[in-house]
């Protein structure tokens, strides 16, 4: 097996987890309605043999899940319709099983609900459990947890200091199969209340295994105990840490997948407060994970003694990739790390957040300066045969500038390759000091600066054959043999199709909308027909479209699709661009005026895998794609993050004359981009957002409907394939209907925004919604004019208590200057503006240089027409109405 091939579809997840072919399978396809109570299978089968064989599994407890009796939670009356509260059931299913002395809850394809306690109680569901195991049908057995809502006009305030889901404290022998753990409505704010899936505390023996969890804040929190497993799982959109292992002990994270998290993706923080002696905390391993878009913190951390973090995968990560930590709690002492390793592991586009145009902090201040950073206290640690790409600043820090020391004895660093760092391969700060250091075997290319940069104290160094583009720097002091680098020619295997992008100069106005490719009578034209596609709807017509993708000439041409229902399904062989674990079904990828065009609505694509992008677009220039249809068939139950259409790493690029519907994330997604327009398009029941922009420049999204989308309809974000400010970008003339769980439109960062003339009805939480995700990239000038929003706050547990909201913005060394003006608000049940402050989700206040209000008429609200506390008001520096 491909150690880095750790995605899996639902199906190999459920077959790898025993569970198809024994009844428990039917939730592969999709979303299910509820069904009737069932019998209970006669029994549920054991993980195979093969599935333990894998490396990174060896020691891992065996359930034998077959001798045990199984408590359908439908037979004790849960309902599963995501309606119905289902708790009662939950219990009476445990209660049934621990008179039996254990066994298993089998939750069969539905939603179970778990809706919020009364207040203060802070537990959804809190039970002691011995021999207790949930298994479900894969990712359609749905646990769901609702957030608190506003409860009433001038009832904004949170209920709770925190809340946990699922909380099973001291746990012995427990485990969670094959279902999936949801919040909604889906918040990702790194400073709203902590609101935890599941949390097994202390005890011994707890597994995770094929679980799925989506939102949280965190998703899986596994703080001390011993024995605790999480293999397989998929966690995706925390507001926080995805999966965090605090102070555990004799405990692995392996095969699991984390995307779009808010704070460290695998965590394993050293608890002093509670345990100061850091060689009892020990023996835990993360390895052959994957970790895609992380917007705060880390990727992967830990802290205690005899560590192990091995043939992970780190990509587009605002931190650091791999990082030491020696404390958690203010005030708990420090303590060492003993004997850890770093081996093996991949890190693509780390330290994203390092940049001039991050108001928060930026190169080479704050931050953690290397895709590997090491600090504090390490006594042994290894280094080894790390792939470190592209980083934002340092390949490697051994300590922090500006905030924490280095001390280190018997540290290896060998045969490690470092590629393109923005700054320095490898570095010392000047207050690191480090004894018995070996390099050896070293490949350090293309670095910003110096390959090897010791500015603090090394003392008995050995080095031998490493190979440097750029000689080594040393202005601190070295003891021992520091002549083993060879300077070399060689260039390096890791091309960024992202550093023009990175390293560009702010824009400084807005430019003239791109107008796409360069198309002339002359112009090489593909027919997809002419290469075997059928338009059938059954066949796979993939490999006709790449044919002819291919036939055309490098300098441009128009690949035409005519009417028909041409399905592409993922392809066997390699179905990602080089140096990226996001995977797609077709992939234009270089390419410069090509236009991608179908007759319209009679042009239909329709895409298989909900964990692949449609039609991805990378590193091109002048590229359209016009008059299709585009369609994921089947729905999924939970957000996939997955588009329809792509446009990554690309420039003077259109989307236009497009339809797409049913996607497991946005239905367009510009990321990482500069110069795109989307317009006169529409988007269907988007997985997540309807439109995104993501850490992209100069883009123009007009004329474009929105229905029906999960989240919000229209997304301003500075995080994709990179981090940076996003400027100059016009969401324009559109009309945004219905969405099931978010705004209409959001905005969470960029400068020179502006949101004007679009029209927004029956949005779930406010019509326009300026917030913070984190406090990194805080927005500037945010312009919102001549909107007309119409039944905004319509979900039952909106937290956004105004048409428009602003919510929670953070003060870096700049801070935003709203604008919001001639906008018609219509039928909300709370304020028109409202600006804050408490919510049921979060306390902080909005910093804003500047607010600036006039003339935006509100009807029949439920609120008053601008509702800004004394405390708000004091956080704006100044303040028109």
């Amino acid at each position: 097996m491909d150690p880095h091939r750790l995605w899996r579809t639902r199906r190999e997840l459920l077959r790898d987890a025993g569970l198809v072919g024994t009844g428990l399978a039917a939730a592969a396809a999709g979303v299910l309605p509820a069904g009737p109570a069932s019998a209970a299978p006669p029994g549920v089968r054991n993980l195979p043999r093969s599935w333990y064989d894998r490396p990174g599994l060896e020691g891992m407890p065996r359930i034998d899940y077959e001798s045990m009796p199984v408590e359908n939670v439908r037979d004790h009356g849960a309902v599963g319709d995501g309606r119905t509260p289902d708790r009662a059931a939950f219990d009476a299913a445990v209660d049934a099983l621990q008179a039996k002395g254990g066994g298993v809850v089998y939750l069969p394809t539905g939603r179970y609900l778990f809706p919020p306690p009364p207040p203060p109680t802070p537990h959804y569901w809190l039970r002691d459990l011995t021999n207790i195991h949930f298994v479900g049908e894969g990712e359609s057995s749905v646990v769901v947890f609702e957030q608190p809502g506003i409860t009433g006009p001038n009832d904004y305030a949170p209920k709770y200091t925190f809340t946990q889901g699922w909380a099973f404290p001291n746990v012995v022998n427990v485990s969670l199969r094959a279902l999936s753990l949801t919040w909604t409505p889906l918040s990702q704010m790194r400073d709203g209340r902590p609101w935890y899936a599941i949390v097994l505390d202390g005890g011994q023996g707890a597994q995770f295994v094929g679980v799925h969890v989506d939102g949280g804040q965190p998703g899986i929190w596994i703080p001390g105990g011993r024995d605790k497993w999480v293999v397989d799982c998929v966690v995706r959109n925390t507001a926080s840490d995805a999966i965090h292992f605090q102070g555990a002990t004799r405990s692995v994270g392996a095969y699991n997948y984390v995307e779009n998290a808010n704070d460290d993706a695998l965590a394993n923080f050293t608890n002093t407060a509670d345990t100061p002696d850091t060689t009892k905390i020990g023996d835990v391993r993360f390895a052959y994970n994957t970790v895609v878009f992380v917007g705060w913190g880390r990727g992967l951390t830990f802290g205690g003694s005899r560590q192990r973090i091995d043939h992970n995968w780190v990509e587009a990560q605002v931190e650091a990739g791999i990082y030491t930590d020696v404390g958690i709690f203010e005030g708990a002492p420090n303590a060492p790390l003993y004997d850890a390793a770093a081996q093996d592991n991949t890190l693509v586009r780390t330290n994203l957040a390092q940049r001039e145009d991050n108001a928060f902090y930026r190169y080479g201040t704050g931050g953690y300066q290397g895709a590997i950073c090491v600090r504090d206290e390490v006594r042994g640690m290894r280094v080894e045969r790390n792939r470190i790409a592209g980083s934002g600043v340092h390949g490697m820090t051994f300590g922090i500038e500006g905030w924490r020391p280095f001390d280190g004895t018997d540290v290896v660093v060998d045969s490690n390759v470092v590629e393109r760092p923005l700054g320095t391969g490898i570095r010392f700060i000047q207050t690191a000091t480090a004894d018995r250091i070996r390099f050896a075997g070293n490949e350090i290319l293309d670095t910003g600066t110096a390959s090897v940069s010791v500015e603090g104290t090394l003392t008995h160094v050995t080095t031998r054959d490493n190979e440097v583009t750029t000689p080594p720097s040393v202005t601190g002091s070295v003891s021992g043999d520091f002549d083993g680098f060879t300077v070399v020619d060689d260039e390096p295997r890791y091309r960024d199709a992202y550093h023009d992008f990175r390293v560009a100069a702010d824009e400084t106005g807005w430019s003239q909308p791109p107008s796409g490719p360069r198309i002339s009578p002359r112009t090489a034209v593909a027919d997809v027909r002419r290469f075997g596609a059928r338009g059938d709807g059954r066949g796979n017509d993939l490999p006709a479209f790449e044919r002819a993708l291919r036939s055309l000439p490098a300098s441009g041409g128009v690949l035409r699709i005519p009417a028909g229902t041409f399905v592409l399904r993922p392809p066997t062989g390699p179905d990602a661009y080089p140096d990226t674990r996001i995977r797609h079904h077709l992939l234009v990828a270089g390419r410069d005026d090509l236009r991608v065009e179908g007759v319209g609505e009679d042009s239909v694509l329709v895409f298989t895998s909900a964990d692949h992008q449609g039609i991805r677009f990378v590193d091109c220039t002048r590229v359209a794609l016009a008059g299709v249809r585009l369609e994921l068939r089947p729905s999924t139950p939970l957000r996939h993050n997955r588009a329809l259409v792509e446009l990554s790493a690309t420039r003077d690029s259109v989307v236009e004359h497009v339809t797409a519907a049913g996607s497991s994330g946005p239905g367009v997604l510009v990321d990482s981009s500069r110069s795109v327009a989307v317009r006169d398009s529409r988007v269907q029941r988007a997985g997540t957002h309807g439109i995104e922009i993501a850490a992209s420049r100069q883009v123009f999204v007009d004329n474009c409907t929105v229905t029906d989308a999960r989240d919000h309809g229209i997304f301003l974000s500075w995080l994709g394939s990179i981090a940076c400010a996003p400027q100059y970008v016009r969401f324009s003339g559109n009309r945004v209907a219905g969405t099931r769980e978010g705004a209409g439109v959001a905005v969470i960062g960029g400068d020179h925004v502006s949101v004007a003339d679009n029209a927004v009805d029956r949005s779930y939480l406010a019509g326009i919604y300026l917030y913070s995700r984190c406090g990194n990239f805080p927005p500037g000038r945010v312009e919102v004019t001549g909107n007309v929003l119409s039944d905004t706050n319509t979900g039952r547990l909106s937290h956004t208590p105004g048409a428009i909201a602003v919510h929670s913005l953070q003060r870096g060394r700049t801070s935003a200057d709203v604008l919001l003006a001639g906008n018609t608000i219509r039928r909300t049940p709370y304020a028109g503006i409202w600006v804050g402050g408490p919510t049921p989700i979060g306390t902080k206040l909005a910093d804003l240089a500047r607010l600036e209000l006039r003339d935006n008429p509100v009807t029949e609200a439920g609120g008053p027409p601008v509702d800004i506390s004394a405390a708000q008001r004091e956080h704006i520096d100044h303040l028109q109405i």
